[in-house]
């Protein structure tokens, strides 16, 4: 009689959870793609900021050139697709180190 219940309450347990492995990896999927996208994002503001010897906004004496904001570009990765912030910069051509043409 225990095994019966022992097992009844297997199948009970088994049907209350499900687990869905394409959805699984459908969510990490876009996890690694967004982490991918918002560091190369933010490794191309920080290069952008090296080439203008100030941040984004900053007013300083040092500051040799001026933003003039970013267009977007669609990068293919391993992870997949992602959209790239490239930034502008108003007295040279911006051309990062990080990605190759």
């Amino acid at each position: 009689m225990q095994n019966s219940t022992s097992a009844q309450s297997d199948k009970n347990l088994s049907d209350a959870i499900k687990i869905n492995e394409s959805q699984i990896q459908a969510h990490l999927g876009k996890l690694v793609r967004s982490t991918v996208e918002e560091t190369l994002n933010e490794m191309l503001d920080a290069e952008a900021d090296q080439l203008c010897n100030a941040r984004r906004y900053e007013r300083t004496d040092q500051r040799a050139n001026g933003r003039a904001g970013h267009y977007k570009r669609r990068f293919h990765t391993t992870s997949g697709e992602v959209e790239l912030k490239m930034p502008k910069l108003r007295y040279a051509k911006f051309e990062t180190a990080i990605i190759e043409r």
